[in-house]
This record gives structure tokens, sequence and C-alpha cells, in this order.
């Protein structure tokens, strides 16, 4: 689609598809599993994900979804499971220990 200016409006991409850049708020809501009123509230209070307004739309871009998720992952150390799991093995231990 080309704008009044000559350029491309390559950002807003109405195209059925995966590849499809911007995402309305129940698009964006189902892609992160959440309800549209999360999404509604989130934006009320400021919070991630970012989001687009045009006009009235409210649009998501894919790129911050993505990015938002990466966010909010979990790491688990796992030298530090293993450290928890000797710790629980050794009070264990002590425990039988002591009640002989």
């Amino acid at each position: 689609m080309a704008s009044t200016n000559g350029t491309s409006d390559t950002l807003i991409d109405d195209c059925d598809g995966p590849h499809r850049k911007l995402l309305n708020e129940h698009e964006a809501a189902a892609f992160l599993g959440l309800s549209v009123g999360t999404m509604r509230r989130r934006r009320l209070t400021r919070e991630p994900p970012l989001w687009v307004k045009l006009g009235r739309r409210v649009l998501y871009r894919r790129n911050d979804l993505e990015f938002f998720v990466n966010a909010n992952l979990i790491r688990i150390n796992s030298l530090h499971s293993k450290d928890r799991r000797e710790r629980s093995r050794a009070a264990g231990t002590s425990a039988e220990a002591t009640s002989r």
C-alpha cells in the first residue's frame, strides 16, 4: 500500500498471515495468552508490552510482544538447583544422625 507522500506503508501491514507486523488487541492478547481486559488494564497503568495508537486503533508490534515474552522469561540456574539438592540431602542426613 502506498501512502500519499510516496513512501510504502510497510509498518501498517493489513495483510492476513503469519508475517503481519501489527496486531490488534485481540490478536495480541491471544498471542500472549492473556485476556483483552488484561491488555487494556496494562495500557491504562502504562505497563508493557508497548503499543501503537493510530487514530482510534490500538495495535501491537509483533517484535514488542516477543520482547515482552523474552523479558519475562524465568531462567533456572542448574548449578543453583544442584547445590540446593545437595544441601537438602545433607540436611536429611544430619537430621537422621541426630534422631539416632
